[in-house]
């Protein structure tokens, strides 16, 4: 008996987070915690920080001489044509110097006015010294550019200084600039002043903050206002909150342990004599800011709506909000004169002591300029995978997947308490556990959203999106995954995105090629192979395409449950669609069920044939693939599948084609859904077949898939380059036979060129002339994804069923065991896979390739090609072939009518004329290889008898039953 360990346990201790007892919002319902979770309550929670991995060695701004400056770009491809302004916060772009900026500034080609600033200079005064004001205003007056207004907001309360006393030193010192002095005393807590700020007339605004320390103001060069306000217009840095005093705090996200343990986080003032004086991302400016004045009204928002980060220090507040919202970086313009700056000593206090911000930095939301760096100095480690988790029932869906050990670093995003869950409870139910594989790979983050109330999930999920992004725009996750639901607002805000660009995507294309795994809660426990998967294939999740197709006749009750097993199967929330391809002999029943059958996972698409057609077209045509992500699982209806047939197919897929060496996954031609008893390729008859018996005594594991070259007719997926090529393959061998029938391919020893109507004999031809493979399961009694019930028709009548179905019937999977019998919980590596040839016998894939160089020469007159999925390499005649029986010359040339067309505009005549060769025949070149497209359409004049490979089956009746029997007796 497997069971699966989903356990969430919640502390008592906590709380923030609602867990007494059964509540019930909008969207989700929380439950109390079982007996069973609550008696891991009382153990003491390991000290392991899941948000740091300890075995490496994270890097500081101390340390860039070691590490450089600018770094090479671990950017993926979504990346390359990232902007100037994205390299630079990735630190793989260097910033510009003073000099450099001063001549972008001279050469930029939109003319600014550079003495009279489309810009209002704004002093907010609470309790400062007149003297410092007088200060200000006398550094105003020198500068080079004068701004078109000034604006000083003032508090009554402040002992220090009155109306008119600041009245008095405005006068003496401004008399060009129109100024005035605004009472905001009554404009409420948390910077209510701000939205005095949206009656602004001017485009521009320079926030200026006295506070208590200024004394870097008389270092403040005289064109400074216009330094920044001409910089500001440079297309690299038209949206950028700008300054040139700043600070760098410690890294957020990937916390080095070391300094938390010495309690010495690393501050870095700027401007700094110990980092390059170019520009650079800054987390915070300090004294001043130049900023568009149409962002205050997102400051202002922040504001009304009493976030918790408006209570943060208000350096940080303005860049943070407007990062947060609008993704406008904040950056930190070089001086003109390098000096050490300390005047980050105020702040440095408040985030080592600011309740308010200690608690948003434990939340790990509000990634730094560190963060953004150590991301690309890490550029060793690979891309990561972000989950979003949405409340307690989600956490209790995913744990099983987080905590399997993935091949990248997992980043778990939470919405906080007020959804059920927040960062820190999650955090600590998983430290508590010992049963975590993938525990030291977890970094948490805390949104700490809103909950829900009346009118505000717009606003709920635009807050969980602004996350979301700010989050991708450090990490650059490859793919994020999350639990699909239709009543979730943020799950349809995803699904939108996702649908509109392929991708989050803002003005910078930065959130493009993220991949949204939707994964439906109760199939969950169905997917844990995701972690195994590299992030190459995770990539191509929603890329790929795999139909289901159908081909029927006259056996309604078994299509019927053929049909019932499809739609009971996991899909994992994919859209599958369903071709059906009836006979022209389908009775009514059938057509009237097909008609009736509801197909909810995707599209439905019926074709009917109006000639009678056998076995061999209704197989091969009843799918062609539109691209190379597109792959056909081709059933009968006498088949049923397991209700797991579709996450084997899927992780195969993934696996095999796009997670592989490209030289061996081309070799692979699909995957079979049904594990095979016996092997009936061998000249004397049936054989029964083993797997665990070839591979007794060998280095695999007992459980390992294999590859063999026969192809499965009996519940397979196929590729689209292998059936395209088997397509033009088959076509050009029937062409030959009814014609002039100059092809000769057979196959050694091999009971299948027997068979002259069945399509499998041309599939193995081309397997073995190619050296290609089918990947097998291989679990334990032979159970499998589909099975067959041989029911009455080509292959098999009905008196005889009943001795041989034994033989060919397998167990379907129910329970999903698939990882836990896999060797290693997972699927082998492709090149560690065992190779069977036609015959069930073990061998490798060179000796596949041997032998078909070898055998090659035999039917071939051209030299052999491989990878390039055409057969014309394979479909050359021989040079002995007499110049009259060539079907290309003159005498054996067919005339072709002469049609004409009319046009509306213009008449025109359409002339095809057939092409001759030339006279002497020593100049035409022999060999040539045969091309289906230039084939004339032939008529089918179909054979009404079963197929040959009936004849085949009933020569092995008695040996099948005995077979049968035999098994009987050892079971």
């Amino acid at each position: 008996m497997v069971v699966f360990i989903t356990l969430l346990i919640w502390s008592w201790n906590n709380n923030d987070d609602r867990f007494s007892g059964a509540t019930t919002d909008k969207s989700y319902t929380y439950i109390q915690p079982t007996q069973h979770q609550t008696q891991y309550l009382n153990q003491s929670y390991v000290s392991l920080p899941l948000h740091v991995d300890l075995s490496y060695d994270w890097a500081q701004f101390r340390t860039w001489k070691k590490d450089g400056w600018t770094l090479a770009s671990t950017r993926d491809s979504r990346h390359r044509d990232s902007s100037f302004l994205q390299g630079l916060q990735d630190y793989t772009t260097k910033g510009h110097t003073y000099l450099e900026l001063d001549a972008l500034v001279k050469t930029n080609k939109d003319p600014i006015q550079a003495t009279l600033l489309d810009l209002t200079v704004v002093i907010y005064f609470d309790g400062g010294d007149l003297q410092q004001l007088d200060a200000y205003l006398e550094m105003l007056v020198k500068q080079t550019a004068q701004p078109k207004a000034l604006w000083i907001l003032w508090t009554p309360s402040s002992t220090l200084s009155s109306r008119a006393a600041i009245a008095t030193q405005l006068a003496k010192v401004i008399t060009t600039i129109p100024a005035k002095i605004i009472d905001i005393s009554k404009d409420g807590d948390h910077y209510g002043w701000i939205k005095r700020l949206q009656q602004i007339s001017t485009a521009w605004v320079w926030l200026v903050d006295m506070e208590k320390d200024l004394s870097h103001i008389n270092a403040v060069p005289n064109n400074a206002m216009a330094y920044l306000y001409l910089s500001a217009h440079l297309p690299d840095y038209k949206d950028t909150l700008l300054g040139m005093n700043a600070m760098l705090l410690p890294a957020n996200v990937n916390k080095d342990p070391r300094n938390d343990h010495l309690q010495q986080p690393q501050f870095v003032c700027l401007p700094s004599v110990e980092l390059p004086a170019v520009s650079q991302p800054a987390d915070l400016l300090l004294g001043a800011w130049l900023m568009k004045k149409s962002w205050l009204s997102t400051l202002t928002l922040d504001l009304m709506r009493r976030t918790p980060q408006s209570s943060l220090p208000l350096p940080y507040f303005i860049s943070y909000s407007l990062r947060y919202h609008l993704q406008i970086p904040t950056i930190a313009l070089p001086p003109p004169t390098l000096s050490s700056s300390s005047h980050c000593s105020s702040i440095r206090k408040a985030y080592l002591n600011d309740k308010p911000w200690i608690q948003q930095q434990a939340l790990h939301t509000a990634p730094s300029a560190l963060d953004f760096r150590q991301i690309s100095v890490a550029r060793h480690q690979q891309t990561p995978i972000m989950y979003l988790i949405h409340g307690p029932e989600q956490a209790y869906s995913l744990y099983p997947l987080i905590c399997r050990l993935h091949q990248q670093p997992l980043h778990i995003v939470v919405t906080g308490k007020q959804h059920g869950l927040s960062g820190t409870t999650l955090r600590q139910t998983m430290e508590s556990r010992n049963d975590c594989l993938g525990l030291r790979t977890v970094i948490m983050h805390d949104l700490d959203l809103p909950g829900y109330s009346n009118n505000n999930d717009d606003y709920v999920t635009s807050r969980a999106m602004d996350g979301i992004r700010q989050l991708d725009h450090v990490l650059r996750p490859g793919v994020l995954l999350h639990v699909s639901s239709a009543s979730s607002s943020l799950h349809r805000a995803l699904s939108l995105a996702y649908s509109m660009s392929s991708s989050f995507q803002n003005n910078n294309n930065d959130y493009d090629g993220l991949t949204l795994i939707n994964l439906p809660m109760d199939q969950i426990r169905h997917a844990l192979w995701i972690a195994d998967l590299p992030l190459k294939s995770l990539k191509h999740w929603n890329i790929i395409s795999i139909q289901l197709v159908v081909i029927t006749d006259r056996r309604p009750h078994s299509f019927s449950r053929l049909l019932q097993t499809c739609g009971r199967s996991y899909l994992l929330g994919d859209r599958v669609d369903l071709t059906i391809n009836m006979e022209q002999s389908a009775d009514r029943v059938t057509r009237n069920l097909v008609n009736s059958f509801e197909w909810p996972n995707g599209r439905k698409i019926i074709r009917h044939r109006i000639k009678k057609g056998g076995l061999m077209p209704a197989i091969v045509e009843s799918w062609y693939p539109r691209d190379n992500d597109d792959y056909g699982v081709i059933l009968e209806d006498d088949i049923s599948v397991s209700p797991l047939f579709y996450t084997w197919a899927k992780y195969n897929i993934l696996k095999y084609r796009y997670g592989g060496p490209d030289d061996l996954s081309r070799q692979v031609f699909g995957v079979s859904l049904y594990s095979p008893r016996n092997v009936e390729l061998h000249l004397v008859g049936r054989r029964p077949f083993d797997p665990n018996q070839v591979l007794a005594g060998t280095i695999y594991h007992p459980r390992t898939p294999y590859a063999s070259q026969i192809p499965c007719s009996w519940g397979a997926v196929y590729f689209p380059e292998h059936w395209r090529e088997f397509h033009s393959f088959l076509s050009a061998q029937l062409e030959d036979l009814s014609h002039n029938q100059y092809l000769n391919i057979s196959l050694p020893m091999s009971r299948s060129d027997r068979w002259k109507k069945s399509w499998k004999k041309y599939f193995i031809q081309l397997v073995y002339l190619r050296g290609y493979v089918m990947i097998y399961p291989n679990f334990q009694s032979f159970e499998s994804f589909a099975t067959n019930h041989l029911e009455t028709g080509t292959h098999v009548q009905s008196e005889k069923r009943v001795n041989i179905i034994d033989t060919f019937l397998v167990p379907l999977m129910q329970r999903d065991t698939l990882i836990h019998q896999l060797p290693h919980q997972r699927l082998p590596d492709l090149d560690q896979l065992p190779v069977l040839d036609l015959w069930g016998r073990l061998t490798s894939h060179q000796v596949l390739d041997d032998r078909a160089n070898e055998w090659h020469p035999q039917i071939s007159a051209c030299v052999r090609r491989k990878e390039t999925f055409t057969p014309d390499d394979i479909l050359c005649p021989f040079t002995h072939i007499p110049a009259w029986e060539r079907p290309d010359t003159p005498a054996t040339t067919k005339k072709i009518k002469v049609y004409t067309m009319t046009e509306v505009i213009e008449p025109l005549a359409y002339v095809t004329a057939a092409a001759t060769t030339k006279d002497d025949d020593d100049e035409y070149e022999w060999p040539i290889s045969i091309d289906v497209a230039l084939f004339s359409p032939l008529v089918d004049e179909v054979l009404m008898e079963p197929d040959d490979q009936e004849q085949d089956l009933q020569l092995d009746w008695p040996s099948i039953k005995a077979l049968s029997t035999a098994q009987k007796v050892k079971i």
